[in-house]
């Protein structure tokens, strides 16, 4: 055991599997890395998808650093992070991001897995404002909430 958790979804219904297949664009078998994000939705059900997808796979809360504007800290910023081992997810998921209003979004890959990361007060408090109010992991909820009182943006 490498200590890497797995979670199997079985789904007993034919139709259901199906049709989960057809909007996911998916063939049976394993499936991880070829996942893309789904056409259609509506804002409201993407920024739903979203927070599904952070509360499964992601993380959000913040990091240390040494530097910022120019100083030496530590300095403590936030930090949101989607992992897949689906390039095609993350790109997708960049791009509606971006349309959102995420700013410097950040990309990287290891070990088979790609991370989309986002750093920033603004891209936290535009999270908070947009998508936590669909999320329902509760560890992350209050990962978020730590940031709450810095965003002047949420109050309006």
């Amino acid at each position: 055991d490498d200590g890497k958790r797995v979670y199997l979804v079985r789904v007993y219904s034919k139709t259901f599997s199906l049709k989960l297949q057809e909007m996911l664009g998916l063939k049976p078998g394993r499936k991880s890395h070829v996942v893309r994000l789904p056409k259609g939705f509506t804002v409201k059900e993407l920024k739903s998808f979203i927070a599904g997808l952070i509360d499964g796979d992601g993380s959000v809360g913040s990091v240390y650093t040494g530097i910022k504007d120019g100083k030496y800290g530590p300095y403590r910023i936030p930090r949101i992070v989607f992992s897949s081992r689906s390039k095609g997810l993350v790109l997708d998921l960049a791009s509606v991001l971006g349309d959102l209003g995420f700013r410097n979004i950040r990309i990287a890959y290891s070990g088979g897995v790609y991370r989309l990361i986002l750093y920033s007060n603004h891209n936290m408090c535009l999270f908070i404002k947009e998508i936590l109010p669909y999320m329902l992991h509760p560890d992350k909820i209050a990962g978020a909430m730590t940031w709450a009182s810095s965003c002047c943006e949420v109050s309006g």
